[in-house]
């Protein structure tokens, strides 16, 4: 072995004098004791450490290149290593760089180094004392784990970020713990595993670090501040005393297993500003009933919330697009279950055995339903699968002993091996044309099943070849909607079907379907049905049929329609009037939802208003112009699904504002009085009037026509006072609407 180090160190000098380093491996470069790499930024990080020295400065250059790295597990378990010092030109120390130097006393950090990594100087046993220098910001996983001799670190304001179990089993850490069991570095949390009874995590604390709960069988419940803005992963991990955790809405991150196995936990909020719920976060947490997964939270992780038992009730925000591997398996009281439509990914075993789920909502956004996802969820009777999905995987719902009926949507291409294996009471299954493949045992032990299936599909193939029962069925028809209405008729319409032989209109009534009609030729795509009652709703079903070796095959899901007749005319007239108003009524219409007022101006008709109460049949209409004729109408609509249904207008209702008061002046004469007025707008003329007392009877003096401004009453009695008044009037339609009075009094001479 000597000889054969002896001539490749003699190899190596040969090169060096050449200029040239012998490649020990993929990139690497031998000099000296160090093996390095030379990095994309042309310098060099330090791989290995073949030397035996006690005393180390690691060079600040090799081949002429700053060091700047040291790598994984570069100087790994170099026993005689006692004196350390990292050039300042390095500002990474890479994981387990220094891990097992079990005779490393003194440690001298470049002043450049910003990252220590995970395990760097782990179980070094021999290490008294660190000084971090201030360009570090971040001391990752276990940097100083069972550095059991470590009794003094300067740790920086610079470090921002200190990773879990970092100093795991040094006196620095136990010395820190008996003053305060909550420890607390720069705002990071990083040990409370000495805790008991119930926690409050200090105000100043901004993070609860890695595995700082890890394992406290202590602790029975934490409140953490309103400035703490993530936890760690493990965090509370195996706390099995746990039993509620009020997090702040500050929290962003949760770091995966930060609730692990604490199967006393009972009550957690997730705040709405987590995105993330990691891998097993909150795995084995039995008592958790409920949770509540917010709005912003996009991925439910692998895990999260496996075998959490007594977890019944689950809300899922509408922002999660993706819920991992085994996340819900083993939820076993999880009953009822709604995936939104925002989810486009499922992850295999998602919801496996949880048998006590009875009813599933796929949302539209899922286009895959994996392996396993439903395997063993006993309990399942409904399950709606969205038209989005194009593939069911293998054992997707396995074992789901009770689920009785599946509708497979027509954008299903594929449907996995032993997808329903063993659902022993799926009695209907409807697979489109659209399946192109079935796997292996996909229906096996499905003893009570009979597939509806397209004749000669993929699906009647499979049916046939593997002693299944099937009902054959074709397309159902599409565009089955309302073409027009009535008072008494229904008229619908449809798309032509290039498979059937004919069609099946049915109306519900009486409580059960009822044909309309049959239709035997399969380009008749309309149909009336004819006298219905007026502003009723009706219910209509269309399936399309074909004859299929002399038996009729009828589409497997029926078309089904809500439609109403348009309700009765109303009939309108004037009810009201005056000087600047009219108020119409009408007859209450039966069926009716409301009413549409019309008036008619500016050469065409102008609606008033929308009348919401069927029962409201007046209405005023205000700001009018005196002694103007107006038109109106009236219609009655109805509401159904958002369409609205209505009358034929009524009659167009002429009306007009009563005249205006009349102004008018009044002098006396010898033995006579004087009225002299100003023409009303619209008024058809005027009747002057006289009362010999204030308190008398108007008598009638004349009726002048429109065009007529004065009259004088004459063979008056001197000195007696007499009173006037001038009434103004229209006519319309053989109907006078008068104007209003003011009376003037005068003493004739």
């Amino acid at each position: 072995m000597k000889k054969v180090f002896s001539l490749f160190t003699s190899l190596v000098m040969a090169f060096s004098l050449l200029g040239v380093m012998p490649v020990m491996g993929a990139g690497t470069i031998l000099s000296g004791n160090y093996e390095y790499d030379v990095l994309a930024d042309g310098t060099v990080e330090i791989v290995a450490y073949t030397g035996s020295a006690t005393d180390v400065t690691i060079p600040y250059e090799l081949g002429g290149k700053l060091v700047t790295s040291i790598g994984y597990r570069a100087f790994y378990d170099c026993n005689k290593l006692k004196n350390l010092t990292i050039p300042e030109t390095v500002t990474y120390i890479g994981n387990y760089a220094f891990y097992s130097c079990d005779a490393l006393a003194n440690l001298t950090i470049s002043k450049k180094a910003t990252v220590i990594g995970s395990s760097a100087f782990a179980y070094c046993p021999h290490l008294t004392n660190v000084t971090i220098p201030e360009s570090v910001t971040r001391i990752e996983d276990k940097a100083f784990y069972n550095c059991q001799s470590l009794g003094s670190i300067a740790i920086p304001e610079s470090v921002t970020s200190i990773g879990g179990d970092a100093f795991y089993n040094t006196p620095w850490l136990k010395n820190i713990r008996r003053e305060n069991p909550l420890v607390v570095v720069n705002g990071i949390l990083i040990d409370g595993t000495w805790c008991n009874g119930d926690v409050i995590i200090p105000d100043d604390v901004t993070s609860v670090g890695n595995n700082a709960f890890y394992g406290c069988t202590g602790v029975t419940s934490v409140t953490i501040p309103s400035g703490v803005t993530s936890i760690g992963y493990g965090a509370f991990s195996n706390c099995t005393n746990l039993v509620s955790v009020t997090i702040p809405d500050s929290v962003k991150s949760i770091g995966y297993q930060a609730f692990y196995y604490c199967e006393n936990l009972k009550n957690v909020t997730i705040p709405k500003g987590v995105t993330n719920i990691g891998y097993e976060t909150f795995y084995n947490c039995d008592s958790l009933t409920s949770i509540t997964i917010p709005d912003g939270v996009t991925k439910i992780g692998k895990t999260a919330f496996g075998s959490c038992d007594n977890l019944s009730d689950l809300a899922v925000g509408d922002s999660v697009t993706e819920i991992g591997e085994n996340a819900f398996d083993g939820c076993t009281s999880l009953k009822y279950l709604y995936i939104p439509d925002s989810v486009t990914t499922i992850g295999n075993y998602a919801y496996c055995n949880c048998d006590s789920i009875t009813s599933v909502t796929i949302g539209s956004g899922v286009t895959r339903i994996g392996e396993r996802v439903f395997m063993g969820c006993d309990n399942l009777v409904k399950v709606t699968i969205p038209e989005s999905v194009t593939s069911i995987g293998d054992y997707a719902f396995s074992y789901c002993e009770k689920l009785e009926n599946v509708t497979i949507p027509d954008s299903v291409k594929s449907i996995g091996n032993y997808t329903f294996s063993g659902c022993s009471q799926l009695k209907s299954l409807t697979i489109p044309r659209s399946v192109t493949s079935i796997g292996v045992y996909a229906f096996g032990d499905c003893e009570n099943l009979t597939i509806r299936c397209y004749a000669n599909s993929v699906a009647h193939q499979y049916a046939v070849e593997n002693g299944i029962k099937y009902w054959l069925t074709i397309s159902e028809p599409t565009g089955f909607n309302i073409d027009a209405t009535s008072t008494s008729s229904i008229r619908v319409k449809w798309n032509k079907s290039s498979t059937a032989d004919g069609y099946i209109l049915e109306q519900y009534k009486d409580q059960k379907w009822t044909r309309v009609t049959k239709i035997t030729n399969p380009s008749t795509v309309k149909y009336s049905v004819k006298g219905l009652a007026s502003g009723t709703t009706y219910w209509f079903r269309l399936k399309a049929y074909k004859k299929y070796d002399g038996n009729a095959i009828y589409s497997g899901n029926t078309c089904e329609l809500t439609a109403c007749t348009n309700p009765a005319t109303p009939k309108a007239k004037m009810a009201l009037n005056s000087s600047s108003s009219i108020r119409l009524s009408w007859d209450k219409i039966t069926g009716a939802g409301g009413y549409i007022v019309e008036q008619y101006k500016g050469g065409k008709w102008v609606r008033l208003t929308k009348i919401t109460s069927p029962s409201t049949i007046q209405y005023s209409v205000k700001g009018l112009a005196s002694g103007t004729t107006y038109k109106f109408r009236v219609r009655a609509y109805k509401m159904l699904s958002g369409k609205a249904y209505y009358s034929d207008y009524s009659s167009t209702v002429t009306a007009c504002t009563k005249p205006a008061t009349v102004k008018f002046t009044l002098t006396a004469g010898s033995r006579k009085a004087t009225v002299k007025w100003s023409k009303v707008t619209g008024a058809s003329g005027y009747i002057v009037y006289y009362k010999t007392s204030a308190n008398g009877s108007w008598t009638r003096l004349k009726k002048v026509g429109s065009s007529t401004t004065s009259y004088t009453k004459t063979g008056l009695t001197g000195g007696k006072t007499y009173y006037f008044t001038v009434k103004s009037y229209k006519t319309l339609d053989g109907k006078v609407y008068y104007g209003g009075i003011t009376s003037k009094s005068v003493k004739v001479k």
